[in-house]
């Protein structure tokens, strides 16, 4: 609760590093999972999932970030998700203003979402 109240008054135009926002971005990314999964329990269906992942979310700086908006958004350059098909960020989203703008691929073995596939949390 204390982390999220000091998202929201963030400045993330003071981010300009790629590495910085990359860094920044899985941290956050990792603290929603487990700050989602203890206030909701983890998914068990596929819809549970997808829900999971587009409507857990953190108001960074005056803009709201779901766990989807952060990695395919910020981390993957505004990439579409598996299966999706759109893009996180339509062409006028403020939140372009500071997406990767050269994903690093390494960010798959950083970002735990809580499958069985992946480390676990703790």
């Amino acid at each position: 609760e204390k982390l999220s109240a000091e998202l929201q008054r963030l400045d993330l135009a003071k981010m300009i590093w790629d590495k910085e926002k990359t860094a920044f971005f899985i941290n956050v990314y990792n603290a929603l999972v487990i700050h989602a999964n203890v206030a909701r329990g983890p998914p068990k269906t596929a819809w549970e999932r997808h829900k999971f992942f587009n409507t857990s979310t953190y108001m960074i700086g005056g803009c709201l970030y779901s766990l989807q908006d952060i990695e395919n958004g910020i981390l993957r350059g505004n990439r579409k998700a598996v299966g999706s098909f759109k893009r996180p960020f339509a062409r006028n989203d403020p939140r372009l203003d500071i997406i990767v703008g050269r994903p690093d691929c390494r960010i798959h073995f950083a970002l735990v979402c809580g499958a069985k596939s992946c480390p676990p949390i703790k």
